[in-house]
């Protein structure tokens, strides 16, 4: 590699649509939580696991 270049490090994207695991999760629910936030699939996710379920918890968390 020329010396004129750095070598950048992998950022990490937490809200990129990786493989997430699903399970437990109900698909309307993913669907709503990324209709309301405009946020990704696997943000979305997370937001449902970490939040029990609860759609609102899950959205207010999403938007952050």
């Amino acid at each position: 590699m020329p010396e004129d270049f750095e070598e950048i490090p992998e950022l990490d994207h937490p809200d990129t649509d990786d493989t997430v695991d699903e399970t437990g999760v109900d698909p309307k629910d993913i669907e709503l939580v990324m209709a309301q936030v405009g946020c990704s699939r696997a943000k979305a996710v997370r937001a449902l696991k970490e939040s029990g379920g609860d759609l609102i918890n899950a959205i207010t968390a999403a938007s952050e």
